[in-house]
């Protein structure tokens, strides 16, 4: 018995120790070696992660036939990549925007992948040079020259002669030195209320025009009668939004006849293929928000009582390719040739522009 028990004793020592020199020997002297294995043999996580490279060299290449190729490799439709795309955006990896351009130009047309398409960083240099060369100066030095000479003039056409009876005699005093202004009674014909037009037009037109050479479009279908007018349709300036990695948010606020905000009210966002809607004081009094991946176009439709508004709708807000005339308010680029420029080199902030609107009250 006692010799039964030493060779089983023996037996599984002799066992233990041939696994051990065969795991060495597999493990470390000659181990396993895998080549030419196709992408499909992977296990899931490292196919996913195939994909990954996969959308790293199509934003260098952009070769659609040749991604196409490599994922069908793997035995990947547009239903797996579409996934694995939007956990990469759900969480923010380095490679979502090459995912997302690869998805997109696949055929994947997709708002939220929209959002994602990768944009060169633009420089904070442009902001400053639009507001330079687009300010508003030329206005006041041209309405600073129609000074009071012009009113003397035009009211007595026979200035020289009657200069010593009109009463104001202050004028008169003042008049003379520009004496330059005889070169104006040479030319009747073009008296028309041209000169007059800039010394009483200078106090309501000068101020309330800020903006750049290239004013945004005019907001959109005007409704007569509305209930709701559409006041402000403005996208932000790219400090505003905090450059080309900030918001893509449209901030809607509802006001009364006087300008108090207005809770409860129902706004309409629309886009193509879709619409949804959102209650003001959400966000704040008279305010709500939502989130743009595309373009869209929003009015007012009711009150949360169930009383409904006619309205006006607003133009087209876009987060992902706006009008060039509102990139050039907001300081995305110089002027149209600029910003075709940017275009085609894809610096501009694709996916990341906020908007606000404005919706007041007729009554």
């Amino acid at each position: 018995m006692i010799r039964l028990v030493r060779v089983v004793f023996a037996l599984v020592i002799v066992a233990a120790v041939g696994l051990l020199l065969g795991l060495v020997y597999g493990w470390v002297i000659a181990p396993v070696e895998y080549r030419d294995v196709d992408p499909a043999d992977l296990a899931r996580e490292y196919r996913d992660e195939y994909v990954r490279l996969v959308a790293a060299s199509y934003v260098l290449d952009r070769d659609d036939a040749f991604a196409r190729q490599r994922l069908a490799a793997l035995g990947y439709g547009l239903d797996d990549v579409a996934a694995i795309t939007e956990e990469a955006i759900r969480r923010r990896e380095p490679l979502a925007p090459a995912l997302a351009a690869m998805s997109y130009d696949l055929g994947l047309k997709r708002p939220d992948f929209a959002a994602w398409l990768p944009t060169a960083t633009v420089s904070p240099t442009p902001t400053p040079s639009p507001t330079a060369s687009a300010s508003p100066t030329p206005r006041p030095s041209a309405t600073a020259t129609p000074s009071p000479e012009p009113t003397g003039t035009v009211p007595s056409t026979a200035t020289p002669s009657t200069t010593p009876s009109p009463t104001p005699t202050a004028t008169p005093s003042t008049t003379p030195s520009p004496t330059p202004t005889a070169t104006p009674s040479t030319t009747p014909s073009p008296t028309p209320t041209a000169t007059p037009l800039p010394a009483n037009t200078p106090a309501p037109t000068a101020t309330p025009l800020p903006p750049s050479p290239a004013p945004p479009p005019p907001t959109a279908t005007p409704a007569a009668g509305a209930d709701f007018t559409v006041t402000v349709t403005r996208m932000f300036s790219l400090q505003e939004n905090g450059g080309c990695d900030g918001m893509n948010v449209l901030f809607l606020r509802v006001v009364d006849a006087n300008g108090n905000p207005l809770d409860g009210i129902i706004v309409r966002v629309r886009w193509d293929g879709g619409q949804e809607e959102v209650v003001t004081g959400s966000k704040g009094p008279g305010r709500a928000e939502f989130p743009l991946y595309g373009a869209y176009w929003a009015r007012v439709v009711r009150d949360v009582s169930g009383r409904a508004y006619t309205s006006e709708e607003t133009r087209r807000v876009d987060s992902v390719n706006p009008d060039y005339a509102d990139l050039i308010q907001g300081g995305y680029c110089l002027d149209e040739a600029d910003c075709r420029e940017r275009d085609a080199a894809r610096q501009l902030c694709y996916g990341h522009y906020s908007w606000e609107v404005e919706f007041r009250r007729s009554w």
